[in-house]
């Protein structure tokens, strides 16, 4: 099939544009990416082609969304945003569209004549909406190993689980990179990965506390920024790899890609928090990943006393257990999925 791309980027948390970054280069079909101002700018950054800054679909209405769906009242701001995407498929051509995420954008791209892709994360996805969107799909893509998935029930044929992947997957880090945010002589390196779409962290308890002697933290993606004596909060970092590549421990909040780019740094001690999110996302995730003995599942974030303890419990992961499920192929996987579908 001829024609262009669509590629629908969710704005809350980094996952999704994370997910764009490592497949769009991969794909022959050309792409353009559509999403909400503050994503489209980042996406602007980082993606070459053409990207549509979408009309925020959260308007002063006061109507309630009626039917089989998430997020769909009637007013301007949705119709504003569904308008902006019709125009971006005819005015660039689209004949297919890759949706994360989002029910209601891909029932919208299948009732524009578009093959569609939809994307299907971790959690409980069961309701009226998840059935709906799934079933308008033409594939469903699923960026986790089937086996870290055990509690979906519904696939079919259409389903392709090509397994995680990250942006960092086969990247090389110079040593000086790297030897730069190690600590000095017999100090080892905590790192805590803060998500991006909102946390229970316990800034003033990080903040104010103490870490047991031998310890330096850095916290990355939190909104507050300090440095203290062994404490430092540096808030948003883009080039995460050297940091992680650094770490005798991680921990972050379960989200898809703070989890993935961990594993494609080759951290050995890996904690995981899940956070609260819609259909218990992380929540699942962590249960199969302490499942399978792939990370240590804390319910709450630790506290600074708590490093020592929880370290010795991330001791005992074997980490060559996750080439098994993250092989570093799963962005090509959902590059040739993606491929395949455009060129039906």
């Amino acid at each position: 099939m001829t024609g262009r791309v669509l590629w629908y980027v969710h704005d809350h948390g980094r996952g999704h544009l994370d997910r764009a970054r490592a497949v769009i280069p991969l794909l022959d079909a050309p792409v353009v990416v559509a999403a909400a101002p503050r994503v489209a700018a980042d996406a602007d950054r980082f993606l070459e082609g053409a990207v549509i800054a979408l009309p925020a679909d959260v308007g002063n209405e006061t109507a309630l969304t009626v039917g089989p769906w998430h997020h769909a009242p009637a007013g301007a701001a949705v119709r504003a945003r569904s308008l902006a995407m019709a125009d971006a498929v005819r005015a660039h051509d689209c004949t297919t569209a890759v949706v994360d995420v989002s029910m209601e954008a891909t029932v919208l791209c299948r009732l524009l004549g578009l093959r569609v892709i939809t994307l299907r994360q971790s959690g409980r996805r069961n309701d009226a909406a998840h059935r709906t969107g799934l079933a308008s799909a033409d594939r469903v893509w699923v960026p986790q190993h089937r086996d870290l998935e055990r509690h979906v029930d519904d696939a079919d044929g259409r389903w392709t689980f090509t397994g995680p992947f990250s942006r960092f997957d086969g990247a090389r880090v110079p040593d000086a990179d790297i030897d730069c945010w190690r600590p000095g002589v017999g100090i080892r390196r905590a790192v805590i990965v803060v998500g991006a779409g909102g946390t229970a962290f316990p800034t003033r308890s990080w903040h104010a506390g103490t870490v047991p002697h031998g310890w330096d933290v850095v916290i990355v993606g939190h909104r507050r920024r300090w440095a203290g004596e062994r404490v430092t909060s540096i808030g948003q970092l883009e080039s995460l790899l050297p940091l992680l590549r650094a770490a005798d421990l991680v921990i972050t909040a379960a989200g898809w890609g703070s989890i993935a780019d961990s594993v494609a740094a080759g951290v050995e001690h890996l904690v995981v928090v899940p956070e609260d999110r819609p259909f218990d996302e992380q929540h699942v995730r962590a249960t199969a990943l302490e499942a399978a003995a792939l990370a240590v599942r804390s319910e709450r974030w630790p506290l600074p006393s708590e490093l020592d303890s929880i370290e010795q419990q991330a001791a005992r992961l074997d980490r060559a257990s996750w080439s098994r499920f993250h092989d570093g192929h799963g962005a090509q996987r959902a590059a040739d999925l993606i491929d395949e579908v455009h060129a039906a």
